[in-house]
């Protein structure tokens, strides 16, 4: 008898063991948010690009890839206008795509004057939560827009194989100014520091 109920435990614990390991091995895979943001991706040394677009009813800023100058340095802004891109995964950004709509239905009309759709950008670049650099741009409009959806660049969109869409904006202004914030801030630290301190 005593035998008989040594065996029904151990068929018991076996089984309970057997159930549990089975389970464990069971996952269950839940849709995710959409993440979003610069945060999610390597940048080198932690800079990264974000713009504010200030539109005639709105202000949005986004996080942005990819930045780049094409035109508008040097010569004290005279003689070249100001040009750079800026692209991202698409996201949600409705007032930048709501801009991008206006400007396309707007191109085709010919008595709209740039006025109507112009708004100011500023481009920081960031460290961490620190501004280094800050690009103000006025009196912009996009001059280009372009969708694309990219394999194997987009390891550095996801960290793993996959595809990613990506946005781009061309935007040509009338002027900017460049500040270096983080120069601004230590000659400001060192103007708040007590002598001897």
């Amino acid at each position: 008898m005593k035998e008989k109920k040594f065996q029904i435990g151990i068929i018991t614990s076996i089984a309970i063991l057997a159930i549990i390991t089975g389970a464990s091995q069971m996952h269950t895979t839940h849709a995710q948010d959409t993440p979003t943001g610069n945060k999610l991706y390597p940048f080198a040394e932690d800079v990264y690009a974000t713009a504010t677009f200030k539109f005639n009813d709105a202000t949005e800023t986004d996080d942005f890839q990819l930045f780049s100058q094409i035109s508008g340095f040097g010569n004290n802004g005279r003689g070249s206008t100001p040009e750079f891109t800026l692209q991202k995964v698409v996201g949600n950004t409705p007032y930048l795509h709501r801009q991008t709509e206006l400007t396309h239905e707007r191109s085709n009309r010919a008595t709209s004057s740039n006025s109507e759709w112009e708004f100011d950008v500023t481009v920081n670049l960031v460290q961490g939560q620190k501004t280094l650099i800050s690009y103000e741009y006025s009196r912009c409009f996009i001059t280009n827009y372009k969708v694309n959806t990219e394999f194997d660049k987009s390891e550095s969109f996801t960290g793993k194989d996959a595809f990613a869409v990506l946005e781009q904006y061309t935007i040509t202004c009338g002027g900017y100014n460049i500040s270096s914030v983080s120069y601004e801030q230590m000659i400001q630290q060192k103007q708040d520091q007590k002598p001897y301190q």
